[in-house]
């Protein structure tokens, strides 16, 4: 009894040991002034809704020897901003083998790592692009895109840097006057959970006087995730017994639908999508994208001004091991959430505790921790849990 009560408290000292060496160096907070100061700027853009913008990251006082990982979370208003992409900067030698991103729902997680020791960062300069599309009309300020949690900095030579960041975003403008040709359609976003019945909102805006005599568009989704249950005109359809009409086809994903013999006036709910939240869903959004549209008001090469949007699925039922946000996908965005929980900064995971219990033993702790980890950086090939 005494041996195994030794055991465990060894146990629980080398497993305290591992959490504070993950921990403490991790925060910006947890270095001493005065240590080299790593300056990442977080640039601003301009525009007006509907317009894509690039936002640049840039990072100054790189130390000679180089940084080998760095990994951090930025925060941004989702209702403001549609992220398209994250482009890799001119500082990164080879990004197809060191950089890393997650786009959440008002997060993006970044990580680098230089896992072969030749291609860590050396330059001052640009470490990423933030590519979006502006989505809100209203907020005529300044969307900030900032530091939400900062994870782990390493460099090259066993050294303490602090890193410092700013607050950037995009400046929302009043959009110029419309062009009497135009016309934009907006999806929304909705929140269910897996076996909901949700309904999604698709609105007209920016309507001429002279109206909108005719609207063909095809809408593309996944029939595994979603089951479309229908589609009812808005109140800004004429006369849509006549006037409207909608087909889909549940084997490619694609839904139809057209309006014409008539004229829209006005800016307004066009139509609403009813779909129910299939059961194999992930955790993630689910698009509903444009396909293809034609209309007497809009020309092809303005299908951008289609806003992504579609359904936030909150809560699944099924999981992959390592896959903590439920996104059917093991990357940094759950590295990152596992570290938060073991920290005690969150307190609980998204897509369950029994996604990041990888070695099975009913705890989640620095085990797993290293585990997610080398299977991240490609250490080990596969999760092995072990059933206790």
């Amino acid at each position: 009894m005494l041996k195994k009560t030794k055991q465990l408290v060894y146990i629980l000292i080398i497993v305290y040991t591992l959490i504070y060496f993950i921990s403490v160096p991790i925060f910006a907070s947890d270095f001493d002034a005065g240590e080299l100061e790593l300056i990442v700027e977080i640039g601003t853009s301009e525009g007006s809704i509907w317009d894509q913008v690039e936002i640049p990251l840039t990072i100054s006082g790189v130390p000679e020897s180089g940084i080998n990982y760095i990994e951090f979370v930025l925060n941004y208003d989702s209702s403001d901003l549609d992220i398209i992409t994250i482009i890799p900067g001119e500082i990164l030698t080879n990004p197809l083998e060191t950089f890393a991103i997650g786009i959440d729902y008002n997060s993006i997680v970044i990580m680098f790592i230089n896992d072969t020791g030749i291609d860590s960062i050396k330059d001052d300069g640009v470490l990423l692009k933030i590519v979006a599309t502006i989505r809100n009309e209203h907020k005529l300020d300044l969307s900030e895109i900032s530091l939400k949690s900062f994870g782990t900095i390493i460099l090259s030579e066993p050294s303490f840097v602090n890193p410092v960041f700013s607050i950037g975003g995009v400046h929302i403008i009043e959009s110029a006057p419309s062009d009497e040709n135009t016309v934009f359609l907006q999806k929304e976003r909705v929140l269910g959970e897996v076996g909901d019945i949700v309904e999604i909102p698709i609105n007209l805006t920016d309507v001429s006087p002279n109206g909108v005599s005719h609207l063909d568009f095809l809408l593309d989704y996944n029939p595994s995730s979603l089951k479309i249950i229908s589609l009812i005109p808005g109140e800004i359809v004429p006369d849509p017994n006549f006037t409207f009409a909608w087909s889909l086809n549940e084997n490619n994903g694609h839904i139809s639908v057209m309006f014409c013999d008539n004229i829209i006036l006005e800016d307004g709910e066009f139509v609403k999508i009813t779909a129910e939240i299939l059961h194999n869903s992930q955790a993630k959004l689910n698009e509903i994208t444009l396909w293809s549209y034609t209309s007497n008001q809009v020309s092809l090469s303005n299908c951008s001004a289609f806003i992504t949007g579609g359904i936030i699925i909150d809560k699944v039922f099924d999981h992959i091991l390592g896959d903590l946000n439920g996104d059917g996908i093991i990357n940094s965005i759950d590295y990152v959430l596992m570290k938060r929980y073991i920290l005690e900064i969150d307190t609980d995971i998204p897509a369950g505790n029994s996604s990041a219990d990888l070695n099975g033993d009913g705890q989640i702790n620095s085990s797993d921790y290293i585990l997610l980890r080398r299977y991240i950086l490609n250490i080990i090939s596969e999760i092995p849990k072990i059933q206790h």
